[in-house]
């Protein structure tokens, strides 16, 4: 394979610690200039625990004589750290990773974008894939202690303690993630960070938290697929069509006036019920939309003092300015 360049590797049983893995990127590394890990830190390492066990592996000279001077480099499959891709791929400029990566136990002040490649000094891009689901996940695990502390102190009866009260910052170790990218020590050379979630990017342009966006419903589907009505702050663009009316089944005793005042009672407490939904919805939304506009806000303060641009799923530059007008 001369010609390759760009390599995405998203299998879920791919044997990263196999000799497969290793003599591939020994032969053919040095040209790869982008490389795609689709899955995440805590899937390999876990790989690395609960597989079998192995000894070291001497790579020894390989002999490919393509100059990516790893003659003498050693590995042990059991060992993650020890599988040197930033040296197996020196031309590497563009590396794209899901957000969902794990804490580093073995270097718990920090978290690398992926395992298996902690730090490169020519990479220049990151992509990070699958934000929307950290978006949503942290989100609802930080509602689901909130309600167990709720529940607890209930249970004991007594109060919330001041600690307890106060509303915990879902994004946090996001946060800390993405602070982990902008290390100068790990990537010196890196200008460009990519959020590549196109469900992501309503969310920080809109302001909400979207709903049906968030529940998996394709909404450049016609017919909305069961989720729900589309919220109105939508981008037009995001909206599916509206579904043509249906010729309803007609009673044949709809003009003797039969029961109408109940029907009408019926109809007013529908439409009641449907209003008070859709503002608890809308205000749910934009209460969590808040809370991604403040950790894109946060990211983007850390991208400007290490100089670093922050991109949409499009490669266009976000700024304070989109986040504002957001969530104005």
């Amino acid at each position: 394979m001369p010609r390759l360049t760009h390599l995405s590797v998203v299998a879920a049983d791919f044997g990263y610690a196999g000799d497969g893995f290793r003599r591939f990127f020994e032969v053919h590394g040095w040209r790869i200039v982008q490389l795609e890990l689709g899955h995440s830190s805590g899937e390999v390492e876990e790989a690395w625990v609960t597989g079998p066990g192995g000894a070291g592996v001497g790579v020894g000279a390989n002999g490919n004589g393509n100059g990516n001077g790893n003659g003498n480099t050693t590995t042990s499959p059991a060992d993650p750290f020890s599988i040197p891709l930033n040296a197996w791929c020196p031309a590497l400029k563009e590396f794209i990773c899901s957000a969902d990566a794990e804490w580093n136990w073995q270097s718990p002040d920090w978290i690398a974008p992926h395992v298996l490649l902690p730090s490169h000094s020519g990479l220049t891009f990151i992509g990070v894939r699958d934000m929307e689901r950290r978006l949503v996940g942290d989100a609802d695990d930080a509602a689901r202690r909130r309600r167990e502390n709720q529940g607890l102190a209930q249970y004991q009866g007594q109060g919330l303690t001041q600690g307890q009260a106060q509303e915990e910052d879902p994004y946090f170790m996001l946060l800390e993630q993405f602070g982990s990218l902008l290390r100068e020590d790990a990537f010196p050379a890196l200008r460009f960070v990519r959020d590549m979630s196109w469900e992501s990017d309503v969310i920080r342009r809109t302001g909400r938290m979207c709903p049906v966006l968030l529940a998996g419903v394709d909404l450049s589907a016609g017919g909305g697929g069961g989720g729900g009505a589309v919220p109105r702050w939508l981008p037009s663009s995001s909206q599916p069509p509206s579904p043509s009316p249906s010729s309803g089944f007609s009673s044949p005793f709809s003009g003797l006036g039969l029961g109408i005042g109940s029907s009408s009672n019926t109809k007013r407490a529908s439409r009641s019920r449907a209003a008070r939904a859709q503002t608890a919805e809308e205000t749910q939304a934009h209460a969590g939309g808040q809370r991604v506009l403040r950790f894109w806000a946060g990211v983007l303060e850390r991208c400007r003092a290490r100089g670093v641009w922050l991109e949409d799923w499009r490669g266009v530059n976000v700024r304070v300015g989109d986040l504002r007008r957001a969530g104005g």
